[in-house]
């Protein structure tokens, strides 16, 4: 009855083929062998019934489904549009205006943090002149980052000048 679906079909694997096309490969064949073993399964148990009983469960399948679709058809005509799907106004935040396009407004408290940031790491690197367990580990700051400290006084002058 279903000899179509006895077919079996691989694909084999190419030397040549990528690990994707592999497991493509893999995956293309397990899903064809469930195929199989369902439709065998499926085939085994229709066998033992009747031609009178598969037509006629066939046609109680038919029925259900083409009333199923029915009522499904008649339901969203005659209901009102408003109870199907209902779409609300939701308010954002205000990064956005009306048409959807992002607003970017200046933020002035990023810079001064950092800025801040700044002031507190060079107080620390200060603070560590006064032991010398502290000028050890200055030292060995300064030794493994050489630009570090002209960086931050750059960055800190041009923070000043804004």
């Amino acid at each position: 009855m279903f000899s179509i679906l006895k077919r079996r079909v691989v694909i084999k694997q190419s030397e040549q083929s990528s690990e994707q096309e592999r497991i493509a490969t893999h995956i293309f064949n397990t899903t064809i062998e469930f195929q199989q073993k369902w439709s065998t399964y499926l085939q085994r148990k229709t066998n033992r019934l009747s031609n009178v009983v598969k037509i006629c469960l066939l046609i109680a399948f038919c029925f259900i489904s083409t009333g199923y679709s029915i009522y499904r058809l008649k339901y969203s005509f005659t209901t009102s549009r408003e109870s199907v799907i209902q779409v609300d106004r939701f308010v954002t935040k205000g990064s956005t205006s009306n048409s959807g396009d992002l607003i970017l407004k200046p933020h002035k408290q990023p810079a001064n943090d950092k800025f801040f940031r700044i002031q507190k790491f060079l107080k620390y690197i200060d603070s560590l002149n006064l032991t010398t367990s502290g000028r050890k580990l200055k030292d060995s700051i300064l030794k493994d980052r050489p630009g570090l400290m002209d960086s931050i006084r750059t960055v800190e002058k041009m923070f000043q000048s804004q």
